[in-house]
């Protein structure tokens, strides 16, 4: 499909949905998976939530676990909300994609429903970003799609790119960006479904 600039289709429109997304999301969904995927880090840990959104109900959670989190998003107008909901996280508006982060500098990276709404060609070359980011043996929570395709849809009137590999090859890119997967969960049917990825930055050999 030829959508010319999917980055601002996405800014955009949830720049246009303002409050209304964070008000329809479930306040507890993921929050289970996420959980798994922190489990373990030392108070004070730093993790990095991509496309954070409203803040809420993830970036929230992370810091009533005792974690230092900093929150990315293309949209301002989200931002802007995050900054009400979770004021103690550092937050910064921008695309992951050209994001300028140190390396080694989280300890776990949570990407929630947000990687799908990049270019899938741009997936494998992010995966190593944030290996780099991470320190070793840090933890990386991604989504995904139950199958491979690219496509736009409409979430509350406002309408969104969606991009993304089957599973396996998903698992591939993971594996070769330098990770090990410790958990796949499928999350709603086939298709256009659900998938997370739990993945740890594998150490020097």
């Amino acid at each position: 499909m030829n959508v010319s600039d999917p980055t601002a289709m996405v800014r955009e429109s949830y720049d246009r949905l303002g409050s209304r997304f964070g008000d329809a999301r479930s306040p507890t969904k993921g929050l289970d998976l996420v959980g798994r995927a922190i489990d373990g880090l030392a108070l004070g840990s730093k993790v990095l939530d991509v496309g954070c959104g409203p803040g809420v109900p993830i970036m929230r959670f992370l810091v009533e676990q005792g974690l230092a989190v900093t929150g990315i998003d293309v949209s301002a107008q989200q931002l802007r909300i995050a900054a009400e909901q979770v004021p103690e996280a550092d937050l910064c508006v921008g695309d992951i994609c050209e994001a300028d982060i140190a390396d080694d500098t989280y300890d776990a990276i949570v990407a929630w429903d947000s990687v799908f709404h990049i270019p899938r060609e741009k997936h494998g070359a992010l995966f190593d970003r944030f290996a780099r980011w991470l320190r070793p043996g840090g933890r990386l929570l991604v989504t995904g799609g139950g199958s491979a395709g690219e496509f736009t849809d409409v979430m509350l009137g406002e309408t969104f790119f969606y991009s993304g590999f089957d599973p396996e090859r998903v698992t591939q890119l993971l594996v070769v960006a330098g990770f090990a997967v410790v958990e796949q969960v499928a999350d709603g049917r086939s298709g256009r479904g659900h998938v997370v990825f739990i993945a740890e930055r594998r150490g020097p050999a």
